[in-house]
């Protein structure tokens, strides 16, 4: 019984391709039409005034929500109504990768130019998404701070990687290295393999960057060489894992700096 249910989960390649390719279109469109600030209607606000809720507040867990369920929940529903397995996903641990010295070397770095972007005018006007956060963490304790960071990195870091790097590029990727396993790099079907994988890499880029409109300037044209990195170090690790952690940690160096300046730390 369980191997037919199983089976009826199997999908053809070009049904989990259009699959895949429609529904990120639809969830990037969502994400986009839901968000701050495009989304903004008087009865969320008066929602927000019934539930002791600052707008600041409303808007901080609404974009959290929006990227938990767009980009985790339904991406993930979907993959497994497809018959898409972790490995396919990128849902692995990658920790061979994460234990090469350079990429170790690479956590501090991303966590260093975190914290210079946060120096910016531009991106210190604009993070944290909270922005009463500062005062809250001044207030209240550090626990404030910590709290963010955790809620920053399992609702909205570790789905955004999931759905860019994980779902919309490593079945991809996946069978790009196939093709790289059963044939020689210089032969037609090697060639197609290098194509398919520079194609996906270069395409979940293209959206993953153009969800940063609306942000400082710097960070849009900084997230085109971030995508292609955290596309390319995905598929190099079979891993969703160490991009999200250097995807995470720019975002820590960056909050962690504003908050703290802001409260006199430093």
């Amino acid at each position: 019984m369980r191997n037919n249910i199983v089976t009826s989960r199997k999908s053809t390649p070009i049904t989990q391709s259009v699959i895949i390719l429609g529904l990120s279109a639809l969830m990037c469109v969502l994400f986009t039409a839901f968000n701050p600030p495009v989304f903004h209607i008087e009865e969320v606000e008066a929602f927000a005034s019934r539930v002791s809720f600052s707008p600041e507040r409303l808007s901080y867990w609404w974009r959290f929500f929006l990227s938990l369920v767009l980009f985790g929940v339904i991406p993930l529903l979907a993959s497994w109504l497809l018959g898409l397995s972790r490995q396919q996903l990128g849902l692995t641990s990658g920790i061979a990768f994460i234990k090469k010295p350079l990429f170790l070397l690479s956590l501090p770095a991303a966590l260093l130019i975190g914290a210079s972007g946060g120096a910016s005018p531009a991106l210190y006007s604009y993070y944290p998404y909270a922005r009463d956060l500062s005062e809250i963490v001044r207030q209240q304790g550090m626990i404030h701070l910590f709290g963010h960071l955790a809620a920053y990195f399992f609702l909205y870091y570790l789905p955004w990687e999931f759905f860019f790097r994980g779902f919309l590029l490593m079945p991809f990727a996946m069978a790009a290295r196939s093709l790289f396993d059963r044939h020689q790099p210089d032969s037609v079907q090697g060639q197609a393999g290098l194509f398919l994988l520079s194609a996906a890499i270069l395409f979940q880029t293209i959206p993953s960057t153009m969800l940063h409109f609306g942000h400082p300037f710097s960070e849009l044209l900084s997230a085109i060489p971030a995508g292609l990195l955290f596309g390319y170090i995905a598929y190099a690790s079979r891993s969703i894992v160490p991009a999200l952690l250097l995807h995470a940690l720019v975002g820590f160096g960056t909050d962690g700096y504003i908050i703290l300046h802001s409260i006199g730390v430093f």
